[in-house]
Protein backbone atom coordinates (compact mmCIF):
# COMPACT_ATOMS: atom_id res chain seq x y z
CA UNK A 1 0.00 0.00 0.00
CA UNK A 2 1.24 3.41 -0.72
CA UNK A 3 1.89 5.85 1.92
CA UNK A 4 -0.59 8.27 2.35
CA UNK A 5 0.73 10.63 5.02
CA UNK A 6 1.58 13.26 3.10
CA UNK A 7 -2.42 13.05 1.17
CA UNK A 8 -3.32 12.97 5.12
CA UNK A 9 -1.69 16.09 6.08
CA UNK A 10 -2.57 18.15 3.20
CA UNK A 11 -6.36 17.35 3.84
CA UNK A 12 -5.61 18.24 7.81
CA UNK A 13 -4.33 21.99 6.32
CA UNK A 14 -7.50 22.27 4.28
CA UNK A 15 -9.81 21.10 7.16
CA UNK A 16 -7.78 24.11 9.11
CA UNK A 17 -8.42 26.45 6.97
CA UNK A 18 -11.93 25.71 6.50
CA UNK A 19 -12.08 25.82 9.90
CA UNK A 20 -10.38 29.17 10.04
CA UNK A 21 -12.76 30.68 7.56
CA UNK A 22 -16.02 28.69 9.78
CA UNK A 23 -14.88 30.88 12.80
CA UNK A 24 -14.60 34.11 10.84
CA UNK A 25 -17.98 33.43 9.62
CA UNK A 26 -19.18 33.26 13.13
CA UNK A 27 -20.25 29.33 13.06
CA UNK A 28 -18.42 28.01 15.84
CA UNK A 29 -20.45 25.11 15.12
CA UNK A 30 -18.68 24.12 12.08
CA UNK A 31 -15.55 25.51 12.99
CA UNK A 32 -15.64 22.92 15.61
CA UNK A 33 -16.67 20.41 13.21
CA UNK A 34 -13.62 21.25 11.13
CA UNK A 35 -10.89 21.27 13.72
CA UNK A 36 -12.02 17.85 14.57
CA UNK A 37 -11.62 16.46 11.17
CA UNK A 38 -8.14 17.69 11.06
CA UNK A 39 -7.14 16.07 14.20
CA UNK A 40 -8.49 12.89 12.65
CA UNK A 41 -6.27 13.29 9.69
CA UNK A 42 -3.21 14.23 11.52
CA UNK A 43 -3.61 10.95 13.55
CA UNK A 44 -4.65 8.66 10.55
CA UNK A 45 -1.38 9.84 8.88
CA UNK A 46 0.62 9.52 11.77
CA UNK A 47 -0.79 6.15 12.11
CA UNK A 48 -0.09 5.55 8.12
CA UNK A 49 3.57 6.66 8.93
CA UNK A 50 4.21 4.24 11.72
CA UNK A 51 3.10 1.41 9.89
CA UNK A 52 5.05 2.43 6.99
CA UNK A 53 8.11 2.30 8.55
CA UNK A 54 7.25 -1.39 9.66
Amino acid sequence: MKNLTPVSYLFALISLAIAGYQFSQGTIFYGSLSVVYALVFVFVGYKNRKRARS
